[in-house]
């Protein structure tokens, strides 16, 4: 093997290097569903919203919340509003007692779809019983939990340039010693 083809192979090995510490950071960045409200198996009073939280951002246009009662129909009485990790859906007459279904399905910021749903019952006694229903607080504002923090990207970035501006300049060295 001559020194131009072990070089280009050491560069080459550099770059795939550089190249596969930027394919780490976004492949993390997976979402699930850390938080619901009304949450899971709860019983709860009359409804206004339903409110679920993500584990990293999600993609505003692409969020979409069902809330069926058992003859299948939605009570979502508009577009799910998103801030961030969190998405809130206004639900119209989910006032009758019941069991409902949320069905969600939304896209993380790296693309990757999140598909789930869970069951909540109502009841007209239940307001005193509330295990997270519509009075609950949420701010849309709150720090979400785990996640890639957003600077991580960006510094992989950075230091995979380094990297390979490092191994250039060693490779363009050792060229001129010879």
């Amino acid at each position: 093997m001559t020194r131009g083809a072990a070089r280009y192979g050491r560069a080459l090995v550099l770059l795939f290097l550089a190249v596969s510490l930027l394919g780490v950071a976004p492949a993390s960045a997976h979402t699930d569903l850390v938080s619901a409200n009304p949450v899971a198996g709860a019983t709860v009073g009359p409804l206004t919203r339903v409110q679920l939280e993500f584990a990293t951002p999600v993609l505003p246009r692409l969020a979409e919340v069902e809330v069926l009662d058992d003859a299948g129909d939605n009570h979502v009485a508009g577009k799910a509003a998103t801030f961030g990790t969190k998405v809130v859906t206004p639900v119209r007459s989910v006032d009758r007692s019941a069991r409902y279904e949320v069905r969600y399905r939304m896209v993380a910021v790296d693309g990757h779809p999140v598909v789930g749903s869970y069951h909540f019952t109502v009841t007209a006694s239940a307001a005193a019983v509330d295990e997270g229903g519509a009075d609950s607080t949420f701010a849309a504002d709150a720090p979400a939990p785990g996640g890639t923090p957003p600077w991580l990207v960006p510094l992989l970035a950075g230091l995979a340039i380094l990297v390979v501006a490092v191994a250039r300049v060693i490779q363009h060295r050792r060229k001129a010693d010879s």
